[in-house]
């Protein structure tokens, strides 16, 4: 059995890029949605106030949320809430669909990577921004990065074995 490995988000997310599409709150939700759906290869959507400050996230699941009620995808199974259908039938900015309570959704680079994937675990999200004190993004981590550094470090520990 290996020994558990102390890995840092810093230690894995790379600074000098970010490839979640970045936005300003007050953009239009259908301009984004199809500048997200023009480039699969984004991690995310992170939204941001006028200071540059996260905001909040979008994630998989209002997007989801977001194209059934467009689309008329409601079925009686489904347990509408009036202020659930507003916010994604009437949204017109971003804002309108950011995740709940996701402007605490966020790790800094000296976090450890066990509380990042702890947090992504909990909201079901493959991507998460990554901040400065200030609340501003300076990256994101994927999922795959933080599965990949586990594999890494299993791999280098069993050839110390």
């Amino acid at each position: 059995m290996s020994r558990p490995m102390k890995l840092f988000v810093k230690d894995v997310f790379d600074i000098s890029k970010t490839l979640s599409l970045i936005v300003n709150d007050e953009e239009e939700v259908y301009i984004i949605i199809k500048q997200y759906a023009e480039n699969p290869s984004l991690r995310g959507i992170f939204v941001i106030d006028k200071e540059r400050r996260l905001k909040g996230i979008v994630t998989r699941n209002d997007l989801l949320q977001w194209a059934k009620f467009r689309i008329g995808a409601c079925t009686n199974d489904d347990a509408l809430i009036l202020d659930k259908i507003n916010r994604y039938v009437y949204s017109t900015t971003i804002k309108d669909i950011i995740h709940s309570n996701s402007s605490e959704i966020y790790v800094k680079p000296e976090d450890s990577l066990t509380s990042a994937l702890e947090m992504m675990v909990a909201e079901d999200i493959s991507a998460i921004p990554v901040v400065d004190e200030e609340k501003r993004i300076v990256g994101d981590l994927m999922l795959s990065e933080v599965l990949y550094a586990i594999v890494e470090g299993a791999v280098q520990d069993s050839k110390k074995q």
